[in-house]
């Protein structure tokens, strides 16, 4: 489905356990996807530059998210994280510029680089106002710590 610009949503069936790298990129016109419980991993760049996708709720079971896979979304303003979620890749929502904050599950184990709150790493430039939520002592905390990102303790 990679560049079909005339897809606006898709609706994935129970059963689909993951998601290929690079299956949606570029879908211009995609404005909803609705990803089905039991779903365990979103591949690279799966839903890069889809530049209408305004909002995501990643679904309960899904364990990782890869490098890129919401790059350069930037009409992207919320993501929904399962409780469960182990690992989010490098940039996996690098370039959401519209995305203003993230609260993470504390299950969470592992934040690769860039993976919130920047539109320019190698400037290190910060989307503004971004802010990260997440448990005390979480992945999530110390993320925000080494990146210079405001963090909300819930």
């Amino acid at each position: 489905f990679a560049e079909c610009n005339a897809l606006r949503s898709i609706a994935l069936p129970v059963g689909v356990e993951s998601i290929g790298v690079g299956a949606f990129r570029k879908c211009g016109a995609l404005e909803s996807a609705t990803l089905p419980e039991g779903l365990q991993s979103v591949g690279e760049y799966a839903f890069a530059e889809c530049d209408a996708l305004r909002s995501i709720e990643l679904p309960t079971g899904l364990r990782t998210l890869a490098a890129r896979a919401f790059w350069n979304c930037g009409a992207l303003e919320s993501a929904t994280f399962p409780a469960g979620l182990r690992s989010i890749g490098a940039s996996a929502f690098y370039r959401c510029q519209a995305l203003r904050s993230a609260t993470l599950p504390d299950e969470l184990e592992s934040i690769a680089a860039g993976a919130f709150g920047y539109y320019s790493i190698c400037n290190k430039q910060k989307i503004d106002d971004f802010t990260l939520g997440g448990a005390v002592g979480s992945v999530a905390e110390r993320y925000a710590r080494e990146n210079g990102i405001r963090f909300e303790a819930r």
